[in-house]
């Protein structure tokens, strides 16, 4: 595992099961489920990804790993911030707001009601929640944003480095052609490809060059 991995299992993981705890939240059609679940460090652009959720990594805990131990399988805990956003109609702060806590709280009762994204992976119980005064974005519309702050354990393996050996030489070959020359592309002929049945150089036949 690593921050990529833990951030990816959590995010399909919210995708994947938030839409059934955000139904019991609603009130009449508000707010529609996540237009974007995704591993971003900012919140995104474009009006389309509201309501949001991003998951962010702040640091790494090594929990049980020696300093200089062996490679092998070890336990590591990984502090991560979940961050929820919605926008409304301009001037309706309330629906903003109230978006965001129903979809914060959707998220919240998801990672504690099934805390296990993937194999190996868990959030621990230790989470915090926090939400932001309402502002405008940059068009007057009220956007809402909160935060859970939670620990995600993960089993992870280092790899032996050794197992993988050293590399003694290696061979290298390159073809070159001149301006005019045959020149190689993924380009079709005549209904016939550059490329053979295997995916490689079709070696056989030559093409005019391309003009």
């Amino acid at each position: 595992m690593s921050y990529e991995s833990v951030k990816a299992a959590l995010v399909d993981h919210i995708d994947d099961n938030v839409a059934a705890w955000l139904a019991l939240e609603k009130v009449s059609s508000w707010p529609a489920d996540p237009a974007l679940v995704g591993t971003f460090e900012i919140l995104p652009e474009g009006d389309e990804h509201w309501p949001c959720v991003a998951v962010t990594a702040l640091k790494s805990v090594d929990a049980d790993v020696a300093t200089a131990g062996p490679p092998g399988t070890y336990m590591s805990v990984y502090d991560m911030v979940v961050t929820v956003g919605c926008k409304s109609a301009a001037s309706d702060i309330e629906s903003a707001a109230s978006g965001r806590d129903r979809l914060l709280q959707a998220v919240r009762n998801l990672l504690k009601a099934d805390p296990s994204p993937a194999s190996g992976v868990r959030v621990l119980a230790d989470m915090s929640g926090e939400a932001d005064a309402v502002v405008q974005d940059a068009r007057g519309r009220p956007a809402a944003l909160g935060r859970l702050n939670i620990r995600v354990r993960a089993v992870e393996s280092i790899p032996d480095l050794e197992a993988y050996g050293v590399a003694d030489s290696a061979d290298v070959t390159l073809s070159v052609t001149t301006a005019d020359g045959t020149l190689y592309t993924d380009a079709e002929y005549d209904d016939d490809t550059v490329y053979d049945s295997t995916g490689g150089y079709d070696s056989g036949t030559e093409y005019p060059p391309k003009p």
